[in-house]
Protein backbone atom coordinates (compact mmCIF):
# COMPACT_ATOMS: atom_id res chain seq x y z
CA UNK A 1 0.00 0.00 0.00
CA UNK A 2 1.29 3.44 -0.89
CA UNK A 3 0.38 6.58 1.02
CA UNK A 4 1.30 10.05 -0.16
CA UNK A 5 0.61 13.38 1.46
CA UNK A 6 1.30 16.72 -0.20
CA UNK A 7 1.01 20.04 1.56
CA UNK A 8 1.36 23.33 -0.28
CA UNK A 9 1.44 26.69 1.44
CA UNK A 10 1.56 29.94 -0.49
CA UNK A 11 1.83 33.40 1.01
CA UNK A 12 1.74 36.61 -0.97
CA UNK A 13 2.28 40.00 0.59
CA UNK A 14 2.04 43.28 -1.30
CA UNK A 15 2.84 46.64 0.23
CA UNK A 16 2.37 49.89 -1.64
CA UNK A 17 3.53 53.24 -0.29
CA UNK A 18 2.65 56.41 -2.16
CA UNK A 19 3.81 59.94 -1.38
CA UNK A 20 2.16 62.82 -3.23
CA UNK A 21 4.74 65.38 -2.12
CA UNK A 22 7.63 63.66 -3.87
CA UNK A 23 5.59 61.78 -6.50
CA UNK A 24 7.29 58.54 -5.51
CA UNK A 25 5.55 55.20 -5.44
CA UNK A 26 7.19 52.16 -3.93
CA UNK A 27 5.73 48.70 -4.43
CA UNK A 28 7.11 45.62 -2.75
CA UNK A 29 5.80 42.15 -3.55
CA UNK A 30 6.96 39.06 -1.73
CA UNK A 31 5.80 35.58 -2.66
CA UNK A 32 6.75 32.50 -0.70
CA UNK A 33 5.69 29.00 -1.71
CA UNK A 34 6.52 25.90 0.27
CA UNK A 35 5.67 22.41 -0.94
CA UNK A 36 6.22 19.38 1.25
CA UNK A 37 5.62 15.84 0.03
CA UNK A 38 5.78 12.87 2.35
CA UNK A 39 5.51 9.36 0.94
CA UNK A 40 5.14 6.24 3.03
CA UNK A 41 5.21 2.75 1.61
CA UNK A 42 3.69 0.02 3.72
Amino acid sequence: MFLAKTTTTATTSTTTTASTTTSTTTTTTTTSTTTTTTATST
